[in-house]
């Protein structure tokens, strides 16, 4: 478990008509915390009605190396459609080292699928400098205009090794079981560890 971010807006509309005004908030929850006492939503200065919007965190839902996709549920910060910029990180097994393994531009907030062949099936990988190395958990960045948020670490159902430009001729999997004897091929793939 981490510490996570919420945001929300505090929406104050006027009871004489005038258009209402917002209030960005964000706090910090730490782990093991039942509720927030950062922030109280105190009386305005004329009569209205102040009401929380937009309440959300940013999350990965699914994180799928068997389904072979990631689910992330990006919410609308700050009360605005406004598209962004998703990252999805992976983060290597036992340090916070990270990898960011696709960007996805002009994106609306909301329930994004990434599949793992749209990632993989690419040229040039983000994981081709990355031989050997041990992947464990995904996270994902949500960037609108100059403002960014990371979500918390969700751990990948199988942790995965990178093999980066190697020849694979017959490989065994523990996880899946069977053998491969295909032509040899030159590959960066993530193999289940």
């Amino acid at each position: 478990m981490q510490p996570f971010v919420i945001h929300w807006v505090e929406r104050f509309t006027p009871a004489d008509g005038v258009p209402p005004s917002d209030t960005q908030q964000l706090e910090e929850i730490s782990i093991g915390a039942t509720e927030s006492n950062l922030h109280q939503v105190l009386e305005p200065n004329s009569n209205g009605t102040i009401t929380v919007e937009c309440v959300g965190r940013l999350e990965v839902q699914t994180a799928s190396i068997r389904d072979g996709r990631f689910v992330i549920i990006v919410p609308a910060l700050d009360c605005s459609t406004a598209t962004g910029t998703l990252g999805l990180i992976v983060k290597r097994q036992g340090t916070n080292d990270e990898v960011v393994l696709k960007t996805l531009e002009n994106l609306s907030p909301g329930t994004i699928t990434v599949r793992l062949d749209e990632v993989m099936n690419v040229d040039a990988s983000p994981l081709d400098g990355q031989d050997g190395m041990v992947f464990d958990r995904v996270a994902a960045r949500w960037r609108v205009e100059e403002g960014d948020v990371t979500s918390e670490d969700q751990n990948l159902d199988v942790p995965v090794e990178v093999l980066s430009q190697r020849t694979i001729s017959n490989y065994f999997s523990p996880t899946w079981g069977g053998t491969w004897r295909g032509a040899h091929l030159t590959t960066s793939s993530l193999v289940p560890w």
